[in-house]
């Protein structure tokens, strides 16, 4: 990766450079030409910017002493904006290989820059190949044999290297002890250790000896090109005059630069499982000598060991990261979590859970399971040993009379061999509490809605029964008059008291008197029932129900179909004489048609065998939109507390265990089917 030097006061134009993609290139900032001159002595430096508000003269002198110390480095300069009046600069522009203007974009800093990186690339190409064919391949002499590693010697490194692995998993402390013991080993003039990032796919220094703190900070090596590559590659160790001189290209150029910036006369790769996990870097004996193969055997030797712990270091801080981030998790979670292994013993508690439980989760961690409130332990142990797996069980708590939704699942390991069990609950008293309030909140509104149609429906025939009696004293004496009163009056009150009868059902709490027995039983006397009052009169025929009578004034008769054989269901059998009579009524209300209302019994063919009875009415004036309100008194405005029927009839069925469906044909006939389960 190029190395960057950009000189500029103007906090504006360093922020524009740090925001550059960081595979670009490492940047170097520098406030002043002093401050520039430490980067170019200790490090080596590729492209060197100079932006200025205004002032050309600091960027002279950088350009210079960058030529002077790096030859092959580019330099660009960032040209101020042309001042009001002044046509054109270009004069007072020192000498430099690229300008940018003010204001720029950051697509034209990017281009200029890459084309700076080519430019510099070709330069120091050209360079190497003059150079080598100017200087002679290195011999094999050049690297020194000595057998002058005794084993005081050998002991003291391994003593040293030793000291590294103790020190309780800590990155930068195991980094800077290993440099310690090469430092007394080999005795080298810098030193410096990088370290594949965890996120990005560079390297970066962890720890080194005399390199400048600031420059070493800065330092990328991008592990695609370069030295990283070239170690990657060949796992092997590399000497710097190997790397100006044998290796050919672009490549190696890069290999040998990047070596020149870390001042490193040997890199090492630090492999482990066949992976780069980072790079020693050994600068120049401060006695001058050369390193023997016995030293970088025995180095190379200690690198793998080291690299192996750097994998560790690492796996062992991403554990304890997972591991914060997971207890945090069941810190913060609303559900209580509660597992435990294969010997039933608790292994895991969050605070919720022990806060729901009334304990700490010291109390309840590595108890047995029968520890726990019943019936959670019971749940857990079946789902451990059973397989039971429950899915929103709700369950009250015993001793502390608390509903809980419950979850249980079995932990399998990754060859799927039973580890554990774990259960999920949540305190469900808040939701209990809240549904409490709901209903109570509605059964207000609820009545609320009664007192006021109560009040219009009870007022209608009061003003009937009113107007007689106003009249009464004037025409007592004639005989149509009295007869006349005394057949609205008995009409008024009977609807007032059918009113009543229907509110109480509907809202008021109903007593049953459970027995076994046919329903055919119930609909023969509610034949027998409407045969007889309607060939007795029109106006009723029982005190509790309204006359059954169409709009022309036409009694409708009933078709009774019953199915022989049916078994007993349990019923109370005035409750659910009234709760047929309601559909009943309703049904000759709604229809338009002079057929009779056809009511049919029989048993459903399904597994549950209930006992059904079907009452269908003909050319209904219900609409379809109408099907879903139908169970709804107070669905819409239009209704009358007479539609509450169909409603109480619901009710009682249900109180029954059955159900009462509804279901609208094409042919507009309406079709109620009541369903009871038979009798045990």
């Amino acid at each position: 990766m190029k190395a960057l030097l950009l000189i500029t006061d103007s906090p504006q134009q360093r922020t524009q450079f740090q925001n550059l993609p960081d595979e670009t290139c490492t940047l170097f900032t520098a406030a002043s030409h002093d401050e520039a001159m430490e980067f170019l002595h200790f490090t080596k430096i590729d492209i060197v910017v100079a932006a200025f508000d205004g002032r050309l003269a600091p960027a002279i002198p950088s350009f210079e002493q960058a030529k002077s110390f790096h030859p092959h480095c580019i330099t660009i300069f960032v040209v101020p904006p042309v001042p009001e009046g002044v046509v054109s600069d270009e004069g007072e522009q020192p000498g430099c290989d690229f300008t940018l203007r003010r204001p720029y974009s950051r697509e034209e800093l990017i281009r200029t820059l890459d084309q700076a990186i080519e430019k510099q690339r070709m330069v120091e190409e050209i360079a190497s190949l003059r150079h080598q064919n100017t200087t002679p391949p290195p011999s094999a002499a050049a690297l020194q044999v000595s057998n002058d590693l005794s084993l005081a010697r050998i002991g003291q490194i391994l003593r040293d290297f030793t000291k590294a692995f103790s020190t309780n998993f800590d990155m930068q402390s195991t980094l800077d002890q290993f440099l310690d013991a090469l430092s007394t080993f080999l005795r080298p003039s810098r030193m410096s250790i990088l370290v594949r990032h965890p996120h990005q796919r560079i390297f970066e220094i962890k720890a080194s000896r005399g390199l400048v703190e600031k420059v070493a900070e800065q330092i990328r090596l991008r592990e695609d090109e370069g030295l990283a590559r070239w170690l990657m590659t060949e796992a092997r160790i590399l000497h710097r005059n190997e790397a100006e001189q044998a290796v050919q290209g672009s490549a190696g150029v890069n290999v040998a630069r990047d070596m020149q910036v870390l001042k490193s006369a040997i890199s090492i790769p630090l492999m482990a499982s066949g992976k780069l996990v980072g790079i020693l870097n050994l600068g120049e004996r401060i006695t001058g000598g050369a390193y023997t193969e016995d030293e970088l055997d025995i180095v190379f030797s200690l690198a793998s060991q080291v690299a192996v712990g750097i994998q560790d270091i690492e796996l062992y801080h991403a554990m304890q990261t997972q591991k914060i981030f997971t207890e945090k998790i069941l810190r913060y979670m609303s559900n209580g979590l509660i597992t435990i292994d294969t010997q039933e013993k608790i292994r895991m508690c969050n605070h919720r859970a022990a806060e729901i439980f009334s304990m700490t989760w010291a109390e309840v961690l590595n108890e047995d399971l029968r520890s726990l409130p019943s019936p959670l332990g019971d749940m857990l142990y079946e789902t451990l040993h059973d397989g039971i797996n429950y899915h929103k069980e709700e369950v009250m708590v015993t001793d502390k009379r608390l509903p809980l939704e419950v979850n249980t699942y079995q932990i399998l390991d990754e060859q799927l061999k039973l580890v554990g069990g774990a259960m999920v609950f949540q305190d469900m008293s808040s939701y209990k509490q809240l549904q409490e309030e709901r209903r109570r909140a509605n059964q207000l509104d609820f009545l609320n809605k009664v007192a006021g149609r109560m009040a219009h429906e009870i007022k209608n025939p009061l003003v009937s029964i009113r107007t007689f009696i106003d009249l009464m004293d004037e025409h007592y004496e004639e005989a149509d008059f009295r007869q006349q009163f005394s057949t609205v009056v008995r009409q008024d009150i009977h609807t007032i008291n059918v009113l009543t009868d229907k509110l109480v059902g509907f809202a008021g709490q109903i007593a049953y008197h459970f027995e076994h027995g046919c329903v055919n039983s119930i609909l023969g006397a509610i034949e027998r029932v409407l045969c007889a009052e309607t060939q007795e009169s029109s106006v009723d025929f029982v005190d509790t129900y309204v006359p059954i009578q169409s709009n022309g004034g036409e009694d409708k008769p009933i078709t009774l179909e019953c199915c022989e054989g049916l078994p007993k269901v349990q019923f109370d059998a005035e409750q659910l004489h009234k709760a047929l009579m309601y559909i009943i009524v309703f049904l000759t209300q709604v229809s338009e048609s002079q057929e009779s209302i056809r009511i049919v019994s029989y048993q459903d063919a399904s597994l549950q065998g209930d006992v059904c009875i079907s009452l269908t009415g003909s050319q209904v004036k219900v609409e379809p939109e109408e099907m879903e309100r139908l169970f709804d008194p107070f669905a819409s405005e239009h209704n009358t507390l007479v539609d509450v029927g169909p409603c109480v009839s619901q009710k009682i069925i249900e109180e029954h265990g059955g159900q009462l469906e509804v279901d609208y044909k094409k042919n507009r006939d309406l079709v109620f089917v009541m369903s009871l389960p038979p009798a045990e």
